[in-house]
């Protein structure tokens, strides 16, 4: 049984990329020399992290090298956009998997702020400047999803993928610097 490798990426906080090892090794072999390659958005150099098998690891300012905080308060967020990963094992040239995708955890903070400035409790009906912010938040999370799924598909389009991120991002900034949509 030749080792399937696999990883599961959790995007979820703005200073920290998750990555869990779902592989299942050929028991027959002892793994060796497993490593982690990342590249990140608007970096040329990518960096090679060990990896722990069937663990977790997380990548933050530190691992890329942004930082050398002894702790997650003085790390900082690790950007959003394009990243490149490629796991192997020995043979590593025979033996590894490739991911490549969107992320956006720091912008969907960012979107969920926006959604905390519409104070639902001030109004009786969703008319005016609050439904045409709800509208315009909605439209934003559906610009972040497409440009993740333009990523993640297997025809991947970066193009396209950062214009749905520039667009969600204006619409945050937009309402998050008091500038409504309504009236």
């Amino acid at each position: 049984m030749k080792s399937q490798l696999m990883l599961k990426l959790d995007n979820s906080h703005p200073k920290v990329l998750g990555v869990r090892d779902l592989s299942v090794y050929n028991t027959e072999i002892t793994v060796c020399e497993p490593y982690l390659v990342v590249q990140a958005p608007g970096f040329t150099t990518a960096y090679t992290l060990d990896f722990s098998i069937n663990n977790f690891t997380a990548i933050n300012s530190n691992s890329l090298g942004l930082t050398k905080a002894s702790n997650l308060q003085g790390m900082v967020e690790i950007p959003d956009g394009i990243y490149y990963l490629k796991y192997s094992i020995q043979p590593h040239e025979q033996v590894f998997v490739e991911y490549t995708f969107f992320r956006t955890s720091s912008l969907r903070c960012r979107l969920q702020q926006a959604i905390l400035t519409v104070d639902m409790s001030l109004c009786s009906n969703y008319e005016g400047s609050i439904n045409a912010d709800l509208k315009q938040l909605m439209i934003a999370d559906f610009h972040l999803r497409s440009a993740e799924a333009n990523i993640n598909d297997v025809k991947s389009n970066e193009d396209l993928a950062n214009k749905h991120y520039a667009k969600a991002k204006e619409i945050v900034d937009k309402i998050l610097n008091g500038c409504s949509y309504g009236m």
